[in-house]
């Protein structure tokens, strides 16, 4: 008997030593065990962990910030109300990106949580959180048939998050609509011109700083044939070419009144060399059906197979590079040029009847 409550008393110090021991560990290794449960979701196991580190490191503000920060994301993660830690972690950590994470999480809490939704957007434009705000916007805006709101939400996502999905969609919806408004409906940078007697059109392109080709084009005319008492639609706007070489993308963007607005995206080829000039250019030439001198050899006209420049040729302020257009489609969006901007012929017959000499080119990384 005395020998059986011989081993129960051993066995019982040995458990105790044992708790002790478990629980005696160094705070930093439970921390590092609770770091894994974290990363394998085990929210339960880390939660508490954490909460400890809280109170052990409450002299220490960097590692109290952090231990706060992972205790709101277990929290979080088992769907406990935790609008407490959150605001514990706004105050307490410095890190941008947790912060942002922080004011997110807090929208949950807040009364107003649309008012709450569009300050996390003024104050985080191109956190994720935003884009996900952005494309619900979008969604209930097109709902509700709000197109003013649509398109500003549209414009948001094309600006902070160009190479999402949700902004390419955006940026083709909003090029077909522009280039369709720009043919018939009333907007503040198109006025009316009535032709009078002895009046031609390159006349009247001069008269408001414009060219034939985009008159020609506003109007879906074929022929500079025009009329007494026709009635002209001018297009008073600037634009700005933007030219994203790893995208190979060019977007057009319209200036006017003091603002520059996305009108329209176009694929692009680019210099295979990698040649492509970087910089701030001008159109500084406009030709139709044009003669390419290739590497000053002798003229190669147009409509030669030799000719690599399509329909279209705008030289740049680089000499030696422009945009033109190509007889082989299937090159553009790659690295595919001598160096020149490459795109489709009906592409850059459309970008040639809007832009005008003097045009700027940003191309750029």
């Amino acid at each position: 008997m005395k020998k059986v409550f011989l081993i129960v008393v051993l066995l019982g110090i040995a458990g105790t030593v044992a708790i002790l021991l478990a629980t005696g560990r160094p705070i930093e290794e439970k921390l590092a065990e609770a770091e894994k449960a974290l990363q394998e979701k085990r929210y339960s196991d880390a939660l508490p962990v954490f909460k400890k580190a809280v109170r052990k490191y409450d002299k220490n503000q960097a590692s109290k910030a952090d231990a706060l920060y992972k205790q709101a994301l277990c929290e979080t993660a088992l769907g406990k109300s935790n609008e407490d830690t959150w605001r514990k972690v706004l105050e307490n950590h410095s890190n941008p990106e947790i912060q942002a994470r922080a004011e997110y999480e807090l929208i949950a809490f807040a009364s107003d949580k649309e008012a709450a939704k569009a300050a996390f957007l003024e104050k985080y434009p191109k956190n994720d959180a935003s884009r996900t705000f952005l494309v619900e916007e979008l969604k209930a805006a097109n709902t509700k048939g709000d197109q003013k709101k649509a398109d500003s939400t549209r414009q948001a996502l094309i600006d902070a998050f160009p190479e999402s999905a949700e902004a390419k969609q955006a940026e083709a919806y909003i090029g077909d609509r522009n280039l369709a408004e720009l043919f018939e409906a009333r907007l503040d940078f198109i006025t009316n011109h009535v032709v009078h007697s002895g009046e031609v059109l390159n006349v009247i392109a001069r008269k408001y700083k414009t060219t034939s080709d985009s008159i020609l084009f506003v109007n879906r005319m074929n022929s500079d044939r025009i009329r007494i008492n026709q009635r002209l639609r001018i297009d008073l706007s600037n634009y700005l070419i933007d030219v994203s070489i790893p995208e190979f993308k060019m977007r057009l963007y319209r200036i006017w009144n003091g603002q520059t607005n996305f009108f329209k995206s176009y694929a692009v080829g680019t210099g295979k060399n990698d040649n492509t000039p970087r910089g701030d250019f001008i159109i500084n030439l406009k030709q139709k059906e044009p003669i390419w001198y290739k590497d000053n050899s002798k003229p190669i006209p147009y409509g030669d197979p030799e000719n690599a420049l399509g329909t279209r040729w705008m030289a740049i302020s680089s000499p030696g590079f422009g945009i033109h257009g190509t007889w082989e489609p299937d090159t553009v969006g790659k690295a595919s040029s001598a160096g020149c901007v490459r795109m489709k012929n009906e592409d850059v017959e459309e970008l040639y009847s809007l832009v005008k000499e003097g045009t700027v080119v940003h191309i750029h990384d």
